[in-house]
Parts: C-alpha cells; structure tokens; sequence
C-alpha cells in the first residue's frame, strides 16, 4: 500500500469461502459538508479539497473488498499534494503547531499527523478500512486490514514497522527473533492463497520484512534467537530457491557475524549509522 516509508503492515479466519452477513445499510461515514469543506480551505487548495471528497463519497459507497481496495489505494494519488499543503503551512507557523485533530474529525479513512520536523505524515486510517470491511461480504478485506494492523502495530499514526525498535526519526533496530515477520509471512501466505485482491501490498510488507533480514545492520537480540526465527521462516514459509539459498547465508552471517552486524543492541548501545 501505501509505502511511502516503506514502511507497511494481521490472524486470519479458517476460510473466506464462508461470506459475511450483509448489513441492513452501509452508512460507513457522510460526505464532508459545506461547512467542513471551510474549515479545510485554511489548509488545502479547492482542488484537494475536492480531491477529499470524492475520497469521502467514494468510501462512503463500499459494498464490496473490491471498492474498498480502489478507495484505500487513492490515499496514494492525493498524498504528496496533501503533505506539502500542510506542510508549507507548517513552516509558515514556525513554532505554533497544527493542531490536525479537526482535519481527522473531518476526513473519514485518511489519519493526519505531524512526523519529524514540519514533515507530516498521512496514513489510511486502519480502524475506518476496518469498519469498511466489515459492511463488505468478503472476508478477505479483514484479513487485509488485520495484517496491516499487524504490521504496523496500531490503527493510525504510523512510521516504523512493528518489526522496527525505532531509536531516530529514519531508524531503528530489528526485532528479528520475536517472530513477528515469521506471523505476519505466514499471514500473508494464507490471505494470498485465498485471493490475489491485495496482492501488491501484501508483496510489499513481505518484501520489506525480507528486507529486515538480510540486510539490517543492528538488531536487538543475539544469534541463537534470531536463527531460530529463521529456521522456522525456512519450515513453514513457501520460499524461492533463491530467498532460501539467502535465508541460509544469511543464517551463517548470525551464526559468525562480521563487525558490520551488531546484536544483542537490547542489552548494549549499538552505533548503525543511523
């Protein structure tokens, strides 16, 4: 989805072949109102804000994890414009603060937050795609959202991944060896198999946890717990030849580590160049 952090990230039902009741109506959340659309004018163009309500009417309509999918993906269209509105109107204030709750009030799916410095951040909101899920007959799109909930450890502000100790605004040490990327790969392994709907993003926070294992620098347990982890990723995950051909290389570099690899960072202050 939306990585724009690349940072992105769920326990999965027996099986989606057994559909959700529809509900008698699908209310999600209203159109934003004239009024709103006011306030929000002291921040964004009309075009954004028109931008905000076709997002709004359109998340207002999902009926199907197909509709919610097209409407969690606009997040990604409007996001760079919307980020350095707010942005720009941040360096503007200097030291008085944007309070963005009423901007949250207002728009329904999309969670705005101040992040390092005058950047800001914009994430689905993944308590409203939540919701919207539940109005949709498919059982998919709750498996989607759960493992995006997983994966980022909350529902809205978001930066690091679960998986990610963060000690600085870019940064952190891995928690490889507490199996969270193990659950979330095996997740993501059984949502695909029941459909290819959210494949891109699911691919994403797959490639990024693989990411955190071969090529992270600091991590905050020692050998024995981080081998562990993996050698249960070899066992139970579907791999390439060529991912299990790294996972063993990489399991090797743990077991006899070279002065770029650092371990054990719970326990000891680790320089990673962050």
């Amino acid at each position: 989805m939306i990585t724009r952090l690349l940072t992105l990230l769920f326990v999965l039902s027996i099986s989606s072949c057994q559909p959700k009741a529809p509900p008698s109506h699908n209310v999600i959340v209203e159109g934003i109102d004239s009024a709103d659309q006011h306030k929000l004018a002291t921040y964004f163009s009309a075009y954004q804000i028109n931008q905000l309500e076709v997002f709004a009417n359109a998340y207002k309509r999902v009926k199907t994890a197909h509709e919610m999918h097209a409407v969690y993906k606009q997040i990604d269209s409007i996001y760079d414009g919307l980020a350095d509105s707010l942005t720009a109107q941040q360096q503007r204030r200097g030291d008085s603060i944007i309070d963005l709750d009423p901007i949250n009030a207002i728009v329904n799916g999309i969670h705005f937050a101040h992040y390092e410095g005058d950047a800001m951040l914009i994430n689905p909101d993944l308590a409203a795609f939540k919701k919207a899920a539940e109005y949709t007959p498919e059982k998919y799109d709750d498996d989607f959202i759960e493992i995006m909930i997983d994966t980022y450890g909350r529902e809205k502000y978001f930066a690091m991944p679960a998986w990610i100790n963060q000690t600085s605004d870019y940064g952190g040490t891995s928690f490889l060896g507490d199996e969270i990327g193990l659950n979330i790969l095996t997740k993501i392994q059984t949502a695909l198999a029941k459909s290819k709907e959210f494949e891109k993003e699911l691919n994403e926070i797959r490639e990024n946890i693989f990411y955190d294992i071969l090529h992270v620098r600091c991590y905050e347990y020692d050998s024995p717990k981080i081998v562990t982890e993996l050698n249960k990723v070899i066992a139970t995950v579907n791999l390439s030849a060529e991912e299990k051909t790294k996972l063993n290389k990489r399991i090797e570099e743990f077991k006899s580590p070279s002065s770029e690899i650092k371990m054990g960072c719970a326990k000891k202050e680790c320089k990673c160049g962050e």
